[in-house]
């Protein structure tokens, strides 16, 4: 409901308050403290997806921070998975150091957000909480600037593994479901386009790769720069259009699954764009 949404957005501003004075109120004291940051898009990641969105009539970034007004369109739109998929690409990921680098999503002047209002499922909160314990305890902080920096690099590198755990641990488990389907047909709705194949999503949320000597339409294919639109002579595939596709084999080992086009959609009017 509405009344839940809104208490969640209430509940998460009073925890993104409380990261922020904790790690304001250890530097005051002068001690180091090991912080969330995260630099932002660069001009060339922000000229990329501009690019991107012109092409889906989506008013372009002004600068680096009009990522808020973007989300709020993006939210709008249609292909808001897509969408929100090569906004965060453009904008990096976060890590974890003792440097007052800032963190984008809260703006230039929010210098001191970390990580403290999780501590029994992230690490980088159970660091902070000794250092505060410290300060409770009128205690030497058990962590210098350099043991930070290596504290940093590790839960870093341990959030990677994390979520390519859990991104391998899904890809298994949409694996084992296609076994079970292989011959069946099902709609689904273009995601992604490589320069090999275009990325299926079924409303379940499995991927599929149909190969495009799997389509219907297979010949004097031509994909367009920003991999968004495919030519097959004629017929036009694009982001965001449907298809209807069967699946022909599924491997656990790759968490490949691969699929065929059953039917086109026709949408040859549809693209108007050059490739």
């Amino acid at each position: 409901s509405q009344q839940l949404l809104k208490s969640t957005e209430i509940i998460e501003s009073f925890m993104i308050a409380a990261n922020i004075e904790v790690g304001k109120a250890l530097l005051d004291k002068e001690l180091p403290v090991l912080l969330r940051t995260l630099i932002g898009p660069n001009n060339s990641n922000i000229k990329n997806l501009n690019a991107r969105l012109e092409e889906f009539d989506i008013q372009p970034l002004r600068g680096p921070f009009d990522y808020r007004r973007l989300v709020r369109d993006i939210n709008k739109n249609p292909l808001k998975d897509y969408l929100t998929l090569q906004t965060l690409r453009s904008i990096g990921k976060a890590i974890y150091e003792p440097n007052q680098s800032g963190h984008f999503c809260f703006g230039p002047k929010v210098k001191t957000y970390c990580h403290f209002t999780a501590p029994i499922r992230r690490y980088p909160d159970l660091v902070v909480h000794r250092i505060l314990e410290s300060v409770f305890e009128n205690t030497v902080s058990p962590y210098s600037y350099e043991d930070l920096i290596l504290e940093g690099l590790v839960s870093s590198k341990r959030e990677l593994d994390a979520q390519h755990a859990e991104m391998d641990s899904n890809k298994l488990m949409k694996s084992m479901w296609a076994e079970n389907q292989i011959g069946n047909s099902f709609d689904g709705e273009i995601f992604d386009i490589t320069e090999s194949s275009i990325i299926v999503k079924l409303d379940n949320k499995v991927e599929l790769s149909v190969p495009y000597n799997n389509l219907v339409h297979n010949s004097q294919i031509k994909v367009n720069e920003s991999k968004t639109v495919v030519k097959a002579g004629s017929y036009v595939y694009k982001i965001g259009d449907k298809m209807r596709v069967s699946i022909l084999s599924a491997d656990r080992v790759s968490k490949n699954i691969v699929a065929k086009e059953d039917r086109y959609k026709e949408n040859v009017s549809s693209c108007e764009k050059e490739m």
